[in-house]
């Protein structure tokens, strides 16, 4: 009898220290959801703000090849020979493929292009924007066209959408979302990957944790929610050629180690308690 007593005991002490341990473990893993957090918003910074480097010497490495076109255009006086320097550039740059001179009224006049030869127009609005900044980067369906102004015309380069992405690193982060918008929020470019989609995005970037950044072209992490769910992201932003590059990730993402990690604590916690009790009744 005294030794059912003493198991008894033992049962109730066992049964008992498990209540600290369990407001332990607990307690570690919900501080932990804010450990991960910053390192998670670290991450998307870090990648945003590649991306936007990336874009960056892109420009840069076109604006190079663009004054090289100019150079050899008022140089050379010999259409012939300007047509196979255009078309050497298609030729030496797999991204590139198209080359054309416009006008200031946005009319192609000289086109050498891999897939396409026919003569286009450019809005006026985007011949303003690069007389007014003498080069930028422009979305159009499959293709990122860039344009640069050297005075009297402007040049144009055709490149392959994907290989551009590829180059600038744009890439998904979880379930979430990377995108390019311009200075007047529209969605130029985006890897939507669900839960996040182009309403979503498009809705995000009118709310104040991010519109405050892009208005004055910061880069920055931002926490939000949005119709009860919350997402972590960052934004970027060349305000020189109104762009900017964002991420945005379900919060969800980040804590799903840390929802397993609590499930696997309760699960030993549980199995521990009933092989406890069934060894005190047995014994």
């Amino acid at each position: 009898m005294r030794i059912r007593i003493i198991y008894k005991f033992l049962l109730v002490i066992g049964i008992f220290s498990l209540f600290p341990l369990i407001w332990l473990g607990t307690n570690l893993l919900k501080k932990s959801e804010g450990w991960i957090k910053t390192p998670v918003k670290e991450l998307h910074l870090n990648i945003i703000e590649d991306i936007s480097s990336n874009i960056l010497l892109q420009i840069e490495g076109y604006e190079e090849l663009a004054e090289g076109l100019n150079l050899f255009i008022t140089s050379v006086g010999d259409m012939r020979m300007r047509y196979t320097y255009m078309d050497l550039i298609i030729k030496t740059r797999p991204e590139i493929t198209g080359v054309s001179i416009i006008d200031r009224s946005g009319n192609e006049v000289v086109k050498v292009s891999r897939n396409n030869n026919v003569l286009g127009k450019i809005p006026q609005k985007i011949i303003g924007h690069i007389v007014r900044n003498k080069s930028g980067l422009f979305f159009e369906n499959d293709i990122v066209r860039f344009l640069y102004n050297p005075g009297n015309y402007i040049i144009s380069f055709e490149i392959d959408r994907n290989i551009f992405s590829d180059r600038v690193r744009l890439k998904k982060i979880g379930r979430g979302s990377v995108f390019i918008f311009d200075d007047e929020k529209k969605i130029i470019y985006a890897s939507f990957n669900p839960p996040v989609d182009e309403k979503l995005i498009a809705f995000l970037l009118n709310k104040g944790e991010i519109k405050g950044l892009v208005d004055i072209g910061a880069a920055g992490v931002f926490e939000t929610e949005i119709e009860g769910f919350k997402f972590v992201g960052a934004v970027s932003c060349l305000k020189a050629f109104s762009l900017c590059a964002g991420s945005i990730q379900p919060l969800g993402d980040v804590y799903l180690y840390v929802d397993l990690a609590r499930k696997q604590a309760i699960f030993v916690i549980v199995v521990v308690s009933i092989f406890s009790a069934l060894a005190s009744y047995f014994l």
